[in-house]
């Protein structure tokens, strides 16, 4: 009688208690790639920054000053944000006239485009107001529809409520 085939290598027996045996002991001797609980975890550092580097987000737009349009490689001619030419006039109703800036690292944008774009962001305030319930308000309106919208909703999905 001929011995069956091994399902894993160095197991002779094809019944599933030695075959799951045999991947389980594989598998326990691949080496994992995720630390074990052993390892120190190292907590995340975020990038340093270099001589590149600007201090504030205003100094960043401080620099970008304009550079001629003759500067600006033919096939560069236009904002690649916008898609609006160099140079052109505003569309009416609208400041979006562009005029190429060119950063550290050498690519150009247009002026307007990087200032929407890294603009420090404003202040704004919100007043909040009491939200009355009286007879005929807002919030009595609101109200009676938050409580129709849960009877209604009760009753599909409860047997027993209908």
């Amino acid at each position: 009688m001929a011995t069956p085939p091994p399902n894993v290598p160095g197991s002779q027996c094809p019944c599933p208690s030695c075959t799951v045996a045999g991947i389980e002991s594989n598998l326990a001797s691949i080496p994992s790639a995720w630390p074990s609980n052993s390892d120190k975890r190292v907590r995340y550092t975020p990038p340093q920054p270099d001589a590149d580097t600007f201090a504030t987000q205003q100094a960043f737009l401080d620099y970008l000053m304009p550079v001629p349009i003759e500067s600006v490689d033919e096939d560069s001619k236009k904002c690649p944000i916008c898609w609006k030419p160099y140079g052109e006039a505003a569309d009416p109703g609208f400041d979006n006239s562009e005029q190429p800036v060119r950063l550290k690292c050498r690519h150009t944008f247009g002026n307007k485009c990087m200032l929407a774009t890294f603009a420090v962001p404003g202040t704004s305030t919100i007043t909040l107001e009491p939200l009355a319930f009286g007879q005929g308000s807002k919030g009595y309106q609101l109200g009676q529809r938050l409580h129709s919208h849960l009877r209604e909703s009760r009753a599909l999905q409860c047997p027993c409520a209908r």
